[in-house]
Parts: C-alpha cells; structure tokens; sequence
C-alpha cells in the first residue's frame, strides 16, 4: 500500500468520499421537506482491507463510518441512511478481473460461489428506501453473497 503514490491514494479517496459527499449535498434539501431515505454503497472491503489494494479499502471503511455519521446527524430530519456493502459484482469495475485467477480466489470465500448481479443489490436498496424498512437507520447490509469475515 504505502509504495502507491500518493497522488493515486489521494485520487482514490477523493472520488469516494467527495464525490459522495457533494452527491449527498445537492440532494438533502429536497429530502429535507419530507424525509425520505439514502443508500450509500460501499464495499465488503471496507471491512476485509486487503493490504494489495490499500486505498481502495480505506475509502470504503471511510464510507461505511460515514453512513453511520450521516444518519445520526440526519435523524432529526425524517432522514435515513443506510450503506450496502458489496461483494464481488459483475460490473465494468470487476471486468479487470473477470476470467482470472484472481477472480477464481475471490469466489472459493463466497457462500454462493459466484459473483453477484446488479440487479441483486438493487432489490436490497429498494428494500432500504421502503417503508418495510422504516426501523432501519444507520446500517451496513452486506450483499456479498456469504463472504465471511464481517465484524
């Protein structure tokens, strides 16, 4: 981790944590009125960091505390917030990894031994913005497909 340049840590969390924040900032007002309901989606390594991939994991646990922060300081305006923590999903992200051996060991770990769809975390994000889901504030889900290793 600590051989990467600086300039790429700094570029890494700068898009999670900025790119999130200014999100974040230019849509709470409208939520304001009514209350409403927020999903930040994170990653499992948030809380595996694997040192190979360091600033990549630094910024995810920086986004699962945030979810945490932000719900408690928007509870009082009917407001909340809830992070998922994604596994191994086929994206254009995981496509560097796809049809590798590294992405063969990334799917022994997980319980359903394959990577997950987008449309899967979708449902559990819409969960989170139900009503059905009104009781829940400042939670991480994980929808890794059985990784261990959570805290």
């Amino acid at each position: 981790m600590f051989s990467l340049s600086s300039c790429f840590y700094h570029l890494v969390c700068l898009i999670d944590t900025q790119g999130l924040s200014k999100g974040f900032l230019s849509c709470v007002g409208c939520l304001c009125c009514e209350g409403g309901s927020v999903v930040i989606c994170s990653s499992f390594i948030g809380y595996i960091p694997l040192p190979y991939i360091g600033p990549y994991a630094i910024s995810k646990t920086t986004l699962l505390g945030l979810t945490n922060i932000l719900a408690q300081s928007l509870r009082p305006m009917n407001i909340r917030v809830n992070g998922l923590a994604l596994g191994l999903i086929n994206t254009r992200f995981s496509d560097v990894i796809r049809n590798t051996k590294e992405l063969e060991s990334m799917i022994i770990p997980i319980g359903v031994q394959r990577s997950g769809e987008p449309e899967e975390c979708a449902g559990v994000a819409s969960f989170l913005c139900s009503k059905d889901a009104s009781y829940i504030n400042g939670e991480n889900i994980a929808v890794t497909g059985g990784v261990l290793g959570r805290l």
